[in-house]
């Protein structure tokens, strides 16, 4: 059985490689090395990588030719929500015509199975958990090239691609291999660092905090369970206030540390509330990924700590 998975050197991406190396399948990753890297180094089980830019349709068409997937697991974005306000233009190449490409590929060379990672982040916002059939309605950009990168996917069904694909929103993942300054890798990296202060922005937002290693699972067990088109929530269906996170990252430094609320570092624009309704997921597949919790952060703070002894 052969896999690939694009963006699969980065934070979510390597950990579907990780679960579908693990059930046996062949795994190709096409990435083009901007943020993720090499995760397996001389390990005995690992995916084969290729140095791909998925916005370039004759690479993307020329790996798709020469491993012959079954199925796709498409990850790659980006999906750091100020860059992507800073870079609108690389935001909506990479995550709009970059998804286009994929699903071409996939289409001509018949794939039989395409996840589609999405983002809760499509929704409009509301106080009460998100359902998949909700208004939409993002407000950052990021936000904005998921949607379209959805009704792609809803159009490359109507081109006679007879496929089984699912859209995954994803929620906030914590664990290790974060590729990007979000902020619970970001106030553990601060205490790996030895800070006694953190400066955060706002506290008082509850999110649905998913651990990555079984959301990864997850999708791996939808994407292969689903039969025809499907749109689910990947969550935990749990939300807790930011400030739980950060209460949960001192803990695991084991001494005291001061938190200074930072003008600075809040956004002009937040969501009260993030969290997924996931009775779709449990339907589909019996379960729903576990919420983020210490073991999470101890995977981050583990991590960071021998990123810093490397040095």
């Amino acid at each position: 059985m052969k896999a690939i998975v694009t963006g699969g050197l980065g934070f979510i991406g390597s950990h579907v490689v990780d679960k579908l190396l693990e059930d046996g399948w062949q795994v190709m990753v096409l990435d083009n090395y901007f943020s993720g890297r090499d995760h397996w180094g001389l390990e005995k089980l690992r995916p084969e990588i290729r140095r791909t830019d998925i916005c370039n349709r004759d690479q993307v068409q020329a790996a798709f030719r020469e491993w012959k997937p079954e199925c796709v697991f498409h990850m790659a974005a980006h999906h750091y929500i100020p860059y992507c306000d800073a870079n609108p233009f690389e935001a909506y190449n990479l995550n709009v015509t970059g998804t286009l490409n994929v699903l071409m590929a996939s289409a001509e060379n018949a794939v039989e199975r395409f996840f589609f990672a999405s983002t809760a982040d499509v929704y409009a916002p509301s106080p009460r958990p998100h359902r998949e059939d909700d208004a939409v309605g993002p407000f950052t950009i990021y936000g904005r090239t998921k949607l379209l990168g959805e009704g792609l996917c809803r159009g490359a069904l109507e081109w006679g691609w007879n496929a089984d694909l699912l859209i995954g929103r994803l929620f906030n993942a914590v664990g290790k291999r974060e590729t990007n300054p979000h902020l619970v890798p970001e106030v553990v990296k601060q205490i790996a660092d030895g800070a006694e202060t953190l400066r955060l922005g706002n506290l008082f937002p509850t999110r649905d905090f998913v651990d990555v290693n079984t959301q990864a699972r997850a999708i791996v067990d939808a994407t292969l369970r689903l039969v025809g088109f499907e749109t689910c929530n990947i969550g935990s269906g749990v939300a807790v206030p930011v400030q739980h996170m950060v209460d949960l990252a001192i803990r695991a430094a084991g001494h005291p540390i001061n938190v200074v609320s930072d003008p600075a570092k809040q956004r002009a624009s937040e969501r009260n509330n993030l969290c997924g309704d996931v009775n779709r997921l449990r339907t589909l597949i019996g379960y729903a990924p576990e919420p983020a919790g210490e073991q999470s952060i101890r995977a981050i703070l583990a991590e960071s700590r021998e990123t810093a002894n490397k040095v």
